[in-house]
């Protein structure tokens, strides 16, 4: 069985696709709204081994992949994205091939950017080139609103007995979010006097 390379030819590096100004190994994309998901392709790439240049091989280069969540959820109901740990193929006489992530479209208000990372191992008939790629999910949801919940009077009041009563007032945000909310909040007396007609409790 003959090699149809030349014995002289270099062992291409396979990588990841450096992109961008100035290159980098990490892309970013913008998550869409709720029901817009979307695929983001990443690049496996062959490149000359002295020269970085394109590099087209007679054999197929084949490699696993590793998904790694660092701030990104992978997982559940809140998913920021859906990959998987797979395995590529870069077909002979073909510079590259693609690793598709979908990108879950939502509504939900989180940390302005989430990451995660793929790792190449196992790569054949190429040598190692870059292994790692990190994916940025920015966040394009507003925060929610705070407000007094509905269960309130038309008016915003809420009344009590005047025995000795605990009155709940709930504080709502107008959706879910995915932060943590924080809201101060004071009371002003009108007609009714502090501590003699109300104590405002407080965690």
């Amino acid at each position: 069985i003959l090699n149809d390379e030349a014995a002289d030819d270099p062992v291409p590096l396979c990588g990841f696709a450096y992109s961008g100004s100035p290159a980098t190994d990490e892309t970013t994309v913008t998550e869409g709204d709720g029901g817009g998901d979307a695929t983001h392709q990443i690049t496996v790439s062959l490149t000359h081994p002295s020269t970085g240049d394109e590099y087209l091989s007679s054999r197929a280069t084949t490699f696993n992949y590793t998904v790694t969540a660092v701030s990104a959820t992978g997982t559940g109901s809140r998913a920021d994205y859906t990959l998987a740990n797979s395995s590529g193929t870069i077909d002979a006489n073909a510079p590259s091939t693609t690793i598709d992530a979908l990108i879950t479209g939502d509504d939900f208000d989180e940390s302005d950017t989430e990451t995660f990372t793929i790792t190449l191992s196992g790569i054949t008939n190429a040598n190692d080139g870059t292994l790692t790629h990190t994916v940025t999910i920015a966040d394009n949801d507003e925060p929610p609103t705070v407000e007094f919940s509905t269960d309130l009077y038309a008016d915003g009041t809420h009344n009590g007995s005047e025995a000795t009563t605990t009155v709940p007032i709930t504080v709502t945000l107008s959706v879910e979010s995915g932060r943590e909310v924080t809201v101060d909040y004071a009371a002003t007396s009108q007609n009714a006097e502090a501590t003699n007609d109300y104590v405002l409790a407080s965690d």
